[in-house]
């Protein structure tokens, strides 16, 4: 079964588990710029895709919900994403060392549901500021 509709340019970069996609019918290489009901600029693309097991399940007229994978990796150092912090050289975290938040350079890599691949910069296990923002961190400061 071919499925037809316009996607968010945001929502092909994100996912979840679910139905496999046997190909990419069309993915349009143009998006356009239009405002959601809650007034946000998104970039849209049409789409179309054949997806395997769907055709005995939905029909003509019915709705679905589509998420895309752009990639699919496993065993990578990730984070959320809401701890990435701007640096004068690109991407930073905070992390825990002692008592007090020591800004850390990272080198990121691909993004998806609200987490951020960290190729360099991190080791597993190192604790990190998952919410900067909300407890006014900065580099030095103590914390708990």
């Amino acid at each position: 079964m071919d499925t037809e509709g316009n996607g968010c340019e945001a929502m092909v970069r994100r996912g979840r588990s679910g139905c496999t996609c046997v190909e990419w019918g069309f993915l349009s290489p143009v998006s356009t710029e239009e405002l959601s009901v809650l007034g946000i600029e998104e970039n849209r693309s049409k789409v179309i895709l054949t997806v395997d097991g769907l055709s005995d399940r939905i029909g003509a007229g019915h709705q679905a919900d589509l998420t895309f994978h752009a990639v699919h990796k496993e065993q990578v150092l990730q984070v959320p994403s809401a701890a990435i912090v701007p640096d004068t050289d690109g991407d930073a975290v905070y992390v825990k060392k002692g008592s007090r938040a020591i800004l850390t350079s990272v080198e990121t890599g691909e993004q998806s549901d609200g987490r951020t691949e960290i190729v360099s910069g991190l080791e597993e296990g190192q604790e990190i500021i998952t919410n900067p923002y909300d407890v006014d961190i900065s580099d030095g400061k103590r914390v708990k």
